[in-house]
């Protein structure tokens, strides 16, 4: 009657619950453990909880004492049958024996908390993101007070310059490369508010020819860009900006990996697949 006591209430428990010897074997183990590992507990008899994982690094100290002491919540990561983690806070108590005080084993139950660490780490995930969020906001805001001025001045000295000219040329591209500044803070303005990034049909071509165009202007003179780029691309649905740093991303990488050496970075574009 006791035992079959024992049997039903541990068939309703979430936890599985063990038992093992004073050689630290487990000596029973409940149908629950099935549930959780898809291991039958007549194949997890016999064995020692390290036999199949592994105890946290906090959680083994506390086991310093042989099982001999109570324990609560100890971490234990295993895998299942189908290699998934899994991660159980066990639980237990020693078993001495009456007469000798002789240490006979332990017995317990490990909870599965694998679901509950697993939304954990995502909540924690997601409040790293806002605080990033919030961060890449503030930087981007002051980010902005500092173009604003520079883009105003360069537009004005562009008007100023005689046409055609050099400096006028060279001053066109500092204005470019201030819009194309000021369309990557509002993405990141964008990225720290959780707004839509704003989209639309460009001409891809045009806009790596002026990224290459920006990108010679940097570049070092050990290093030469050369283009082969197909007019008729065709249209992109997509943001400007970000198509521009990625160009520029990629040339800059490039570079890099000549690791101050000389050599050459070519851009190509194509329509569809050949």
């Amino acid at each position: 009657m006791l035992q079959r006591r024992l049997d039903d209430l541990t068939r309703l428990v979430s936890d599985w619950v063990w038992e093992i010897d004073s050689g630290h074997r487990l000596t029973y183990v409940s149908d629950r453990v099935f549930e959780v590992l898809n291991f039958h507990p007549y194949e997890l008899v016999g064995r020692r909880f390290g036999d199949f994982g592994t105890f946290a690094p906090d959680s083994g100290r506390q086991l310093s004492s042989g099982w001999r002491s109570p324990f609560r919540d100890l971490v234990f990561e295993t895998k299942d049958r189908n290699g998934r983690a899994r991660i159980f806070l066990v639980s237990g108590l020693p078993i001495f024996n009456r007469e000798t005080g002789a240490f006979e084993g332990a017995r317990g139950t490990a909870e599965d908390i694998t679901d509950r660490k697993r939304m954990e780490a995502e909540l924690l995930r997601h409040q790293n993101m806002e605080s990033l969020g919030g961060l890449a906001g503030g930087i981007a805001h002051n980010f902005n007070n500092l173009l604003l001025p520079i883009l105003g001045l360069s537009t004005k000295t562009l008007e100023a310059l005689p046409r055609p000219s050099e400096e006028r040329e060279n001053m066109e591209m500092v204005v470019q490369a201030c819009e194309r500044a000021r369309d990557l803070v509002d993405q990141i303005l964008a990225f720290g508010l959780r707004t839509e990034i704003k989209r639309d049909n460009i001409d891809i071509h045009v806009i790596v020819q002026e990224s290459m165009a920006l990108a010679r202007t940097m570049l070092p003179k050990a290093v030469s860009l050369t283009e082969n780029l197909d007019p008729t691309t065709g249209v992109v649905f997509a943001d400007a900006a970000q198509i521009g740093a990625v160009i520029m991303n990629l040339i800059s990488n490039a570079v890099d990996a000549l690791d101050g050496g000389k050599g050459e970075v070519s851009i190509s574009l194509a329509g569809g697949f050949r």
